[in-house]
Protein backbone atom coordinates (compact mmCIF):
# COMPACT_ATOMS: atom_id res chain seq x y z
CA UNK A 1 0.00 0.00 0.00
CA UNK A 2 1.07 3.56 -0.86
CA UNK A 3 0.47 6.69 0.52
CA UNK A 4 0.81 10.44 -0.90
CA UNK A 5 2.08 12.78 1.45
CA UNK A 6 3.58 16.52 0.88
CA UNK A 7 6.11 17.58 2.89
CA UNK A 8 6.62 21.35 3.64
CA UNK A 9 8.68 23.64 6.45
CA UNK A 10 9.89 27.12 7.12
CA UNK A 11 7.24 29.13 5.90
CA UNK A 12 7.89 31.62 8.51
CA UNK A 13 4.31 33.71 8.02
CA UNK A 14 4.16 36.60 10.29
CA UNK A 15 7.85 37.14 9.01
CA UNK A 16 8.53 40.74 10.33
CA UNK A 17 11.84 42.31 8.78
CA UNK A 18 14.01 44.23 11.32
CA UNK A 19 14.37 47.30 8.94
CA UNK A 20 10.68 47.84 6.98
CA UNK A 21 11.63 48.62 3.29
CA UNK A 22 8.89 48.85 0.23
CA UNK A 23 8.67 44.85 -0.16
CA UNK A 24 7.93 44.33 3.54
CA UNK A 25 4.03 44.57 3.09
CA UNK A 26 4.32 41.96 -0.04
CA UNK A 27 6.40 39.64 1.42
CA UNK A 28 4.13 39.55 4.41
CA UNK A 29 1.41 38.57 1.66
CA UNK A 30 3.69 36.42 -0.80
CA UNK A 31 4.87 33.95 2.36
CA UNK A 32 0.82 33.59 3.25
CA UNK A 33 -0.04 33.15 -0.08
CA UNK A 34 2.64 30.84 -0.67
CA UNK A 35 1.24 28.74 2.14
CA UNK A 36 -1.97 28.62 0.32
CA UNK A 37 -0.90 27.55 -3.09
CA UNK A 38 0.81 24.89 -1.41
CA UNK A 39 -2.81 23.53 0.11
CA UNK A 40 -4.75 24.33 -3.33
CA UNK A 41 -1.43 21.76 -4.76
CA UNK A 42 -2.32 19.00 -2.89
CA UNK A 43 -6.11 19.15 -3.30
CA UNK A 44 -5.15 18.90 -6.86
CA UNK A 45 -2.49 15.74 -6.40
CA UNK A 46 -5.07 14.48 -4.20
CA UNK A 47 -2.82 14.01 -1.12
CA UNK A 48 -3.42 12.10 1.90
CA UNK A 49 -0.93 14.22 4.82
CA UNK A 50 0.81 17.79 4.72
CA UNK A 51 3.55 17.17 6.96
CA UNK A 52 4.42 20.89 8.13
CA UNK A 53 7.98 20.11 9.76
CA UNK A 54 8.22 23.35 12.04
CA UNK A 55 8.05 26.88 11.70
CA UNK A 56 4.78 27.71 9.84
CA UNK A 57 4.87 30.42 11.41
CA UNK A 58 7.75 33.30 12.53
CA UNK A 59 6.75 33.63 16.14
CA UNK A 60 3.66 33.21 18.63
CA UNK A 61 2.65 36.48 18.15
CA UNK A 62 0.46 35.57 14.78
CA UNK A 63 -2.20 38.27 14.03
CA UNK A 64 -5.80 36.55 14.27
CA UNK A 65 -6.92 37.59 10.98
CA UNK A 66 -3.50 35.44 9.73
CA UNK A 67 -4.89 32.66 11.88
CA UNK A 68 -7.97 32.41 11.03
CA UNK A 69 -7.29 32.52 7.32
CA UNK A 70 -5.01 29.90 7.76
CA UNK A 71 -7.65 27.69 9.55
CA UNK A 72 -10.34 28.10 6.85
CA UNK A 73 -8.47 27.56 4.12
CA UNK A 74 -6.77 23.99 6.04
CA UNK A 75 -10.44 23.28 7.00
CA UNK A 76 -11.70 23.10 3.36
CA UNK A 77 -9.12 20.42 3.04
CA UNK A 78 -9.88 16.96 2.64
CA UNK A 79 -6.51 16.00 3.56
CA UNK A 80 -4.96 15.63 7.29
CA UNK A 81 -2.28 17.69 7.95
CA UNK A 82 0.59 17.13 10.52
CA UNK A 83 2.56 19.79 12.59
CA UNK A 84 5.31 19.86 14.21
CA UNK A 85 6.01 23.07 16.14
CA UNK A 86 9.69 24.77 15.49
CA UNK A 87 11.96 27.02 17.29
CA UNK A 88 10.27 30.03 15.81
CA UNK A 89 6.80 29.26 16.42
CA UNK A 90 7.08 26.17 19.50
CA UNK A 91 4.04 25.19 21.48
CA UNK A 92 3.58 27.11 24.44
CA UNK A 93 1.00 28.34 26.49
CA UNK A 94 0.20 31.57 24.09
CA UNK A 95 1.23 29.48 21.13
CA UNK A 96 -1.34 29.63 18.11
CA UNK A 97 -1.49 25.95 17.92
CA UNK A 98 -2.89 25.97 21.46
CA UNK A 99 -6.16 26.94 20.40
CA UNK A 100 -9.25 24.98 18.48
CA UNK A 101 -7.93 23.78 14.79
CA UNK A 102 -10.22 22.19 12.43
CA UNK A 103 -10.62 18.34 12.90
CA UNK A 104 -8.12 17.47 10.22
CA UNK A 105 -5.50 18.81 11.95
CA UNK A 106 -2.98 17.26 14.42
CA UNK A 107 -0.27 19.04 16.47
CA UNK A 108 2.49 17.76 18.56
CA UNK A 109 2.27 19.52 21.57
CA UNK A 110 5.64 17.59 23.57
CA UNK A 111 9.27 18.02 22.99
CA UNK A 112 9.42 13.61 23.28
CA UNK A 113 8.53 11.43 20.35
CA UNK A 114 4.66 10.87 20.49
CA UNK A 115 2.38 9.44 17.31
CA UNK A 116 -0.67 9.59 15.47
CA UNK A 117 -2.42 6.61 14.22
CA UNK A 118 -4.34 6.29 11.10
CA UNK A 119 -5.61 2.82 10.60
CA UNK A 120 -7.34 3.25 7.31
CA UNK A 121 -4.70 4.12 6.30
CA UNK A 122 -2.38 2.55 7.97
CA UNK A 123 0.16 4.70 8.90
CA UNK A 124 1.76 6.00 12.06
CA UNK A 125 3.11 9.59 11.41
CA UNK A 126 5.48 10.53 14.58
CA UNK A 127 6.92 13.80 15.53
CA UNK A 128 7.34 16.14 18.88
CA UNK A 129 7.58 19.73 19.06
CA UNK A 130 9.60 22.65 20.39
CA UNK A 131 8.38 23.93 23.47
CA UNK A 132 10.82 26.06 23.55
CA UNK A 133 12.71 28.62 21.70
CA UNK A 134 15.93 26.43 21.95
CA UNK A 135 16.07 22.54 22.39
CA UNK A 136 19.57 21.18 23.50
CA UNK A 137 18.36 18.14 23.42
CA UNK A 138 18.67 14.53 21.07
CA UNK A 139 15.26 13.18 21.23
CA UNK A 140 16.30 10.39 18.45
CA UNK A 141 19.53 9.25 20.16
CA UNK A 142 16.77 5.85 21.82
CA UNK A 143 15.16 2.97 19.90
CA UNK A 144 11.88 3.81 19.06
CA UNK A 145 9.69 0.90 19.72
CA UNK A 146 7.84 1.04 16.39
CA UNK A 147 5.35 -1.76 14.63
CA UNK A 148 6.98 -2.61 10.95
CA UNK A 149 3.31 -3.19 10.04
CA UNK A 150 2.38 0.35 9.67
CA UNK A 151 4.16 2.71 7.26
CA UNK A 152 5.97 4.46 9.91
CA UNK A 153 6.81 8.39 8.97
CA UNK A 154 8.08 11.03 11.38
CA UNK A 155 7.84 14.84 11.06
CA UNK A 156 10.77 16.65 13.24
CA UNK A 157 11.94 20.29 13.40
CA UNK A 158 16.00 19.18 14.17
CA UNK A 159 19.90 20.25 12.99
CA UNK A 160 20.92 17.47 11.67
CA UNK A 161 25.13 17.59 12.62
CA UNK A 162 28.10 15.36 11.59
CA UNK A 163 28.08 13.34 15.22
CA UNK A 164 27.44 13.56 18.83
CA UNK A 165 30.40 13.84 20.19
CA UNK A 166 30.57 17.78 18.73
CA UNK A 167 27.10 18.37 19.08
CA UNK A 168 26.75 22.21 19.80
CA UNK A 169 23.11 22.85 18.01
CA UNK A 170 20.83 24.22 20.22
CA UNK A 171 17.94 23.41 17.77
CA UNK A 172 17.49 19.32 18.59
CA UNK A 173 20.67 17.99 17.37
CA UNK A 174 20.21 14.58 15.54
CA UNK A 175 22.74 12.04 13.57
CA UNK A 176 22.43 10.27 10.87
CA UNK A 177 23.23 7.64 13.51
CA UNK A 178 20.34 8.49 15.06
CA UNK A 179 18.39 8.23 11.66
CA UNK A 180 19.10 4.85 10.69
CA UNK A 181 18.23 3.42 14.51
CA UNK A 182 14.41 5.20 13.99
CA UNK A 183 13.76 2.91 11.60
CA UNK A 184 11.24 5.04 10.12
CA UNK A 185 10.53 4.77 6.48
CA UNK A 186 10.47 8.45 5.80
CA UNK A 187 11.80 10.94 8.16
CA UNK A 188 10.80 14.63 7.16
CA UNK A 189 12.71 17.49 8.42
CA UNK A 190 12.63 21.19 9.18
CA UNK A 191 14.97 24.09 10.25
CA UNK A 192 17.45 23.84 7.16
CA UNK A 193 15.97 26.26 4.48
CA UNK A 194 18.92 24.48 1.91
CA UNK A 195 16.96 22.00 0.26
CA UNK A 196 18.46 18.86 -0.08
CA UNK A 197 18.00 15.14 -2.14
CA UNK A 198 15.88 12.64 -0.74
CA UNK A 199 18.49 10.73 1.02
CA UNK A 200 18.92 7.30 2.81
CA UNK A 201 20.37 5.94 5.48
CA UNK A 202 19.80 2.37 6.54
CA UNK A 203 16.20 1.90 6.12
CA UNK A 204 15.24 5.37 6.50
CA UNK A 205 14.70 7.88 3.49
CA UNK A 206 14.87 11.33 4.61
CA UNK A 207 15.30 15.09 3.82
CA UNK A 208 15.04 18.58 3.92
CA UNK A 209 12.33 20.54 2.12
CA UNK A 210 13.96 23.67 2.36
CA UNK A 211 11.66 26.70 2.51
CA UNK A 212 8.93 27.43 -0.06
CA UNK A 213 9.68 31.16 -0.08
CA UNK A 214 13.93 32.53 -0.26
CA UNK A 215 13.91 35.44 2.46
CA UNK A 216 17.07 36.93 1.53
CA UNK A 217 20.12 36.77 -0.63
CA UNK A 218 21.64 34.22 1.57
CA UNK A 219 18.65 31.47 0.20
CA UNK A 220 19.23 31.58 -3.95
CA UNK A 221 17.48 29.86 -6.45
CA UNK A 222 14.08 28.34 -6.89
CA UNK A 223 11.95 27.41 -3.69
CA UNK A 224 9.06 24.46 -3.38
CA UNK A 225 8.40 21.57 -1.25
CA UNK A 226 8.62 17.71 -1.63
CA UNK A 227 5.42 15.68 -2.69
CA UNK A 228 4.95 11.72 -3.54
CA UNK A 229 4.09 8.44 -2.59
CA UNK A 230 5.29 6.64 0.34
CA UNK A 231 5.69 3.04 1.10
CA UNK A 232 7.65 0.47 3.01
CA UNK A 233 11.49 0.64 1.90
CA UNK A 234 9.73 3.09 -0.92
CA UNK A 235 9.91 7.05 -1.48
CA UNK A 236 8.95 8.59 -4.33
CA UNK A 237 8.96 12.30 -3.57
CA UNK A 238 9.72 14.95 -6.88
CA UNK A 239 10.51 18.10 -5.36
CA UNK A 240 7.66 21.00 -6.84
CA UNK A 241 8.82 24.60 -7.22
CA UNK A 242 5.86 27.00 -5.37
CA UNK A 243 7.79 30.26 -4.93
CA UNK A 244 6.40 33.68 -6.27
CA UNK A 245 10.09 34.68 -6.84
CA UNK A 246 13.83 34.10 -6.20
CA UNK A 247 16.78 35.32 -4.75
CA UNK A 248 19.68 35.69 -7.41
CA UNK A 249 23.05 36.67 -7.23
CA UNK A 250 24.70 38.05 -10.68
CA UNK A 251 27.75 38.47 -11.61
CA UNK A 252 28.47 40.99 -14.96
CA UNK A 253 31.42 41.72 -17.07
CA UNK A 254 30.57 45.22 -18.09
CA UNK A 255 34.47 45.46 -19.98
CA UNK A 256 32.79 46.75 -23.24
CA UNK A 257 30.60 49.15 -22.04
CA UNK A 258 31.01 52.74 -22.26
CA UNK A 259 27.83 54.91 -21.30
CA UNK A 260 24.82 54.79 -19.00
CA UNK A 261 22.13 53.81 -21.06
CA UNK A 262 24.56 50.74 -23.11
CA UNK A 263 25.05 49.60 -19.22
CA UNK A 264 21.26 49.53 -18.60
CA UNK A 265 20.29 48.15 -21.63
CA UNK A 266 22.90 45.44 -21.28
CA UNK A 267 22.37 44.18 -17.61
CA UNK A 268 18.74 43.93 -18.86
CA UNK A 269 19.51 41.62 -22.34
CA UNK A 270 22.16 39.62 -19.49
CA UNK A 271 19.13 38.55 -16.69
CA UNK A 272 17.10 38.13 -19.39
CA UNK A 273 18.96 35.51 -21.07
CA UNK A 274 19.83 33.97 -17.83
CA UNK A 275 16.43 34.06 -16.33
CA UNK A 276 14.10 33.51 -19.21
CA UNK A 277 10.45 34.00 -18.57
CA UNK A 278 9.28 36.19 -15.79
CA UNK A 279 12.79 37.70 -15.29
CA UNK A 280 11.31 40.87 -14.44
CA UNK A 281 10.20 39.22 -10.85
CA UNK A 282 13.08 38.57 -9.10
CA UNK A 283 15.29 40.17 -5.77
CA UNK A 284 18.22 40.48 -7.90
CA UNK A 285 22.19 41.40 -6.38
CA UNK A 286 24.56 42.06 -9.56
CA UNK A 287 27.58 42.74 -8.81
CA UNK A 288 29.33 44.58 -11.73
CA UNK A 289 32.93 43.26 -12.81
CA UNK A 290 35.71 44.08 -15.87
CA UNK A 291 38.17 46.44 -17.22
CA UNK A 292 36.10 49.44 -17.84
CA UNK A 293 37.37 53.21 -19.43
CA UNK A 294 39.13 54.79 -16.78
CA UNK A 295 36.53 57.57 -17.94
CA UNK A 296 33.38 55.75 -17.40
CA UNK A 297 32.21 55.63 -13.92
CA UNK A 298 29.09 53.80 -13.01
CA UNK A 299 26.32 55.79 -11.01
CA UNK A 300 25.06 53.21 -8.78
CA UNK A 301 21.91 55.15 -7.71
CA UNK A 302 21.07 56.44 -10.98
CA UNK A 303 21.23 52.75 -12.07
CA UNK A 304 19.05 50.94 -9.39
CA UNK A 305 16.74 53.78 -9.92
CA UNK A 306 16.54 53.14 -13.90
CA UNK A 307 16.42 49.31 -13.60
CA UNK A 308 13.60 49.41 -10.97
CA UNK A 309 11.58 50.41 -13.83
CA UNK A 310 12.09 47.01 -15.59
CA UNK A 311 13.06 44.90 -12.35
CA UNK A 312 11.16 43.81 -9.24
CA UNK A 313 14.41 44.74 -6.81
CA UNK A 314 17.67 45.38 -7.79
CA UNK A 315 21.32 46.33 -5.94
CA UNK A 316 24.28 47.47 -7.48
CA UNK A 317 28.06 46.71 -6.49
CA UNK A 318 30.58 48.29 -8.49
CA UNK A 319 33.96 45.62 -8.71
CA UNK A 320 35.14 47.15 -12.50
CA UNK A 321 38.61 48.27 -12.61
CA UNK A 322 39.57 51.16 -14.23
CA UNK A 323 41.87 50.62 -17.27
CA UNK A 324 44.88 51.70 -17.30
CA UNK A 325 47.36 52.39 -20.61
CA UNK A 326 50.45 53.03 -18.92
CA UNK A 327 52.34 53.58 -22.15
CA UNK A 328 50.46 56.77 -22.94
CA UNK A 329 50.71 58.13 -19.38
CA UNK A 330 54.65 57.71 -19.10
CA UNK A 331 55.46 60.80 -20.65
CA UNK A 332 52.58 62.89 -19.26
CA UNK A 333 53.55 64.65 -15.66
CA UNK A 334 49.78 66.98 -14.96
CA UNK A 335 48.34 65.52 -11.59
CA UNK A 336 46.35 62.91 -12.48
CA UNK A 337 48.32 61.11 -14.54
CA UNK A 338 50.80 61.49 -11.33
CA UNK A 339 48.37 60.05 -8.95
CA UNK A 340 47.25 57.22 -11.57
CA UNK A 341 51.25 56.12 -11.76
CA UNK A 342 51.77 56.04 -8.29
CA UNK A 343 48.85 53.82 -7.40
CA UNK A 344 49.25 51.56 -10.21
CA UNK A 345 52.80 50.70 -8.94
CA UNK A 346 51.54 49.92 -5.92
CA UNK A 347 49.01 47.64 -7.24
CA UNK A 348 51.88 46.20 -9.03
CA UNK A 349 53.66 45.60 -6.37
CA UNK A 350 51.78 43.95 -3.85
CA UNK A 351 50.75 40.60 -3.59
CA UNK A 352 47.91 41.03 -0.69
CA UNK A 353 44.60 40.20 -2.82
CA UNK A 354 42.84 42.00 0.05
CA UNK A 355 45.28 45.30 -0.43
CA UNK A 356 45.36 45.43 -4.19
CA UNK A 357 41.24 45.46 -4.06
CA UNK A 358 41.56 48.50 -1.59
CA UNK A 359 43.78 50.00 -4.15
CA UNK A 360 41.92 49.25 -7.04
CA UNK A 361 39.12 50.73 -5.43
CA UNK A 362 40.91 53.74 -4.40
CA UNK A 363 42.39 54.27 -7.61
CA UNK A 364 38.42 54.24 -9.19
CA UNK A 365 37.42 56.90 -6.42
CA UNK A 366 40.64 58.88 -6.79
CA UNK A 367 39.49 58.92 -10.87
CA UNK A 368 36.08 60.06 -10.17
CA UNK A 369 37.08 62.90 -8.01
CA UNK A 370 38.78 64.71 -10.58
CA UNK A 371 35.80 64.43 -13.00
CA UNK A 372 32.93 64.82 -10.47
CA UNK A 373 31.93 65.00 -6.67
CA UNK A 374 32.33 61.75 -5.12
CA UNK A 375 29.29 60.68 -2.80
CA UNK A 376 29.55 59.18 0.85
CA UNK A 377 27.95 55.95 -0.84
CA UNK A 378 30.88 55.31 -3.43
CA UNK A 379 33.26 54.26 -1.34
Amino acid sequence: MKIKIAHTADIHIGFKEKKQNRNFELKQHELKNTFFKILDTCKNQNIDFLLISGDLFNDVNISYIDLNEIKTAISECEFNVIISPGNHDPFTTDSPYNSKWPANVFIFSKNTIDFFEFKEKNVRIYGAAFNDLYEKENILNSEINIDENFINICSLHADLIQNSQNAQSIYRPITCADIERSKMDYLALGHIHKRTSILKVGHTFYSYCGCPEGMGFDELGEKGFYIGEISKNYCDLKFQKICERTYEKVLIDISEISSDIELKNFIIKKIHEKYQDNYEKNYYSITLTGLCDKDFFVDITKLEFSLKDILFFVKIKDETVPSIDLEKLKYQNDIKSTFIKKIMCSINNTANLKKKSLLEKALKIGLMSFEKEVLYNED
